[in-house]
């Protein structure tokens, strides 16, 4: 019951932040008549920011209502992720008072997303239940969650919900959950999904992700869907069953590989290159259509066990990564050779990504060449590709550099943009002149100052001098503004250390504390509670106390 006080005395107090001005001593209004029970309690605690971390969990969970605002709320997943099986007593405390209430069912949605999140096996109880919530949205997240799990005890649930549930996006999703699990029931059920002509609209879907699943559970029903009639459930299950090698499905690629719709050529080309057919998948390089040539580069990566790194863990519904071949890497690097010189910029762009994968960080030469080009569209595109999160060529940083050094304007941007992006120390420095210099030349996103400034919070540690020396007492107050908002787009612990300094000194800048206060919960985490208690209780201006009070409720 402590921990529920607790969790409501911040819900309590954010809720009115925004209205009126708070003095960290006031009285809460009496609770609304609708609350439940459990939340009617005081507004002040005496531990309220000295919780212990068990309490520290309750009150992340109360922000998953999102009444504290949408800056919250994402704060609040990521510490409830981080926290992993730690959180998740508190988390299952929030599913049963939320439970059977329909207005706390974004509150419910948005843990359910939490959990996932987690990837934790311990978290599959909570899910299996939110399957069954009369909220659409609700049971969709419930399903993405279970998805990025894969959850084998969960399979039941699912047939269930997909056989009732009339929307196709929540069965699709599903699907992908029952695919996440890779068990024997679960390839089952898409074997039955395949077979049953009243889901004719997810029988692609069920062969796709068959592709997930060990060779012995798949094979079935890749060949059921390979004696179809439709081309459509053909081709998926040849590139599903070429994985393995099997001569039929090869021979069916081949065949599509000569079809004269270009979108099974490019899925025929995916499917031979997962088959390391590189013999027959060269003369497409060939091919009219750009789009094939590029899906050919694209194989060549699949091939040989270098496709470029997701942004996000691989979900397990999706089909296992190939397994590097480097036997393989002569043959794939003369095909995408052939492609660097190709017309199309697409084509040449995937021929590089899929080069520097391989090691061959020579196929930047001709980008590096191209900025010192006059021509602004060649350099563009070199420009283009070295920031590709794939191949970041810091190659170019001297040569950027040099740029630079006769680019006046707003041209700049382009280079500044570049240099934000390849995330290289030796940018920082030009990156912070223009931060202090550019104010009076206009970009689309404001001045030029303020787009450095941003680009500059990219390099992280290496940007935090520069960051620390702009924010000094005595520099000018747009530059100091510029610095502070830059560092809340830093999630290092010296740019918390920055805001915090800044958020709790008395006789600061209003409008400089105000960035500061508001950022320092995102960016220093729980470490800030202490510090910005300490200077709301310091603070002579009402106006700044009350915007402590604010963001202490609504973060912690």
């Amino acid at each position: 019951m402590r921990g529920r006080a607790i969790l409501l005395a911040v819900s309590l107090g954010a809720a009115g932040c925004g209205r009126h001005e708070a003095e960290p001593k006031a009285a809460p209004p009496p609770p609304k008549p609708e609350v439940p029970r459990e939340f009617a309690v005081v507004h002040r605690h005496p531990r309220l920011y000295e919780r212990d971390t068990a309490d520290l969990f309750s009150a992340w969970t109360e922000k998953m209502s999102g009444s504290a605002g949408a800056e919250v709320l994402p704060w609040a997943r990521e510490r409830l992720a981080e926290a992993g099986v730690a959180a998740l007593p508190a988390i299952r405390n929030a599913f049963t008072l939320a439970y059977g209430r329909p207005e706390n069912a974004p509150t419910l949605s948005n843990l359910c997303e939490v959990l996932g999140l987690m990837r934790s096996p311990e978290g599959v109880g909570p899910l299996r239940e939110a399957l069954t919530h009369p909220n659409g949205g609700v049971r969709e997240s419930a399903m993405r969650s279970l998805a990025a799990i894969g959850s084998p005890e969960a399979v039941g649930d699912l047939g269930v919900v997909f056989e009732q549930d009339p929307l196709p996006a929540h069965r699709r999703a599903c699907l992908r959950a029952m695919a996440a699990a890779r068990s024997q029931d679960a390839a089952g059920f898409l074997r039955s999904v395949l077979a049953n002509p009243g889901f004719l609209e997810f029988h692609r879907d069920a062969v796709d992700l068959l592709a997930a699943f060990p060779g012995p559970l798949a094979r079935p029903g890749f060949r059921e869907a390979l004696a179809r009639r439709e081309r459509v459930l053909q081709l998926a299950a040849a590139k599903g069953l070429a994985v393995h090698g099997d001569p039929e499905a090869i021979a069916k690629l081949e065949e599509f590989a000569r079809s004269p719709e270009p979108g099974e050529r490019v899925e025929a080309a995916a499917g031979l290159g997962a088959a390391r057919r590189l013999d027959l998948l060269a003369p497409l390089s060939r091919d009219q259509i750009w789009m094939v040539r590029a899906a050919v580069a694209a194989a060549v990566g699949i091939a040989t066990g270098t496709p470029p790194q997701l942004t996000a863990p691989r979900p397990p519904w999706m089909a296992p990564p190939p397994a590097p071949w480097p036997e393989g890497k002569e043959a794939g690097v003369a095909i995408l050779r052939s492609l660097l010189g190709d017309g199309e910029p697409g084509v040449r762009t995937e021929a590089c990504r899929r080069l520097c994968a391989l090691g061959e960080r020579d196929a930047l030469k001709r980008y590096l060449d191209a900025l010192n080009s006059p021509d602004a569209t060649q350099v563009r595109e070199a420009l283009e590709v070295l920031v590709e999160p794939s191949i970041r060529g810091v190659e170019a940083i001297p040569a950027i550099l040099a740029r630079l050094g006769t680019t006046q304007g707003a041209q700049r941007r382009p280079y500044l943009q570049a240099l934000g992006h390849l995330r290289d120390p030796r940018g920082a420095e030009v990156l912070a002149k223009d931060m202090r210099e550019a104010i009076a030349v206009r970009t689309d996103e404001g001045t030029l100052a303020d787009y450095a400034a941003l680009m500059l919070s990219n390099l992280g540690e290496a940007a935090i001098p520069y960051i620390q020396a702009a924010l000094a007492l005595g520099q000018d107050p747009d530059l100091r503004r510029r610095a502070a908002r830059a560092a809340t787009f830093m999630p290092v612990p010296a740019a918390g250390d920055l805001l915090l300094e800044v958020a709790t000194r008395i006789g600061e800048d209003p409008t400089l504390r105000a960035i500061a206060i508001r950022a320092a919960p995102r960016v220093a985490g729980p470490r800030a509670a202490a510090p910005l208690k300490r200077a709301l209780y310091a603070e002579p201006d009402p106006a700044i106390r009350n915007y402590l009070n604010c963001v202490l409720h609504d973060f912690f």
